[in-house]
């Protein structure tokens, strides 16, 4: 919720600052981005209902990656670039959290 919020604020800003056509495609990146791991996340945890200990402790890594994604949603929306350096926070964390 947290990550959705802000790249939700950053294309609000960018509509405000009459920039909202050019903020809707890292909108939409970040924004897929963020709702594939989490879809990803509630099917396996949905169809596998696994409950040990292994599955627990990897919830809560996956956790943490999404925390540091949605820390990096800023940066990553308003200075989209694919490879530059401020997107590869949100690229880093999303990767595990795919699977």
């Amino acid at each position: 919720m947290v990550a959705v919020a802000g790249v939700t604020a950053q294309l609000a800003h960018g509509i405000a600052a009459g920039h909202g056509l050019a903020g809707l495609v890292p909108f939409l990146q970040v924004f897929f981005a963020i709702w594939w791991a989490w879809m990803n996340f509630t099917w396996f945890a949905s169809s596998y209902d696994t409950d040990d200990v292994p599955y627990r402790l990897l919830t809560m890594v996956q956790m943490a990656g999404v925390l540091i994604l949605a820390a990096g949603v800023p940066a990553t929306a308003a200075h989209w670039q694919p490879w530059s350096r401020r997107s590869r926070p949100a690229a880093f964390c999303w990767s595990p959290s795919r699977s």
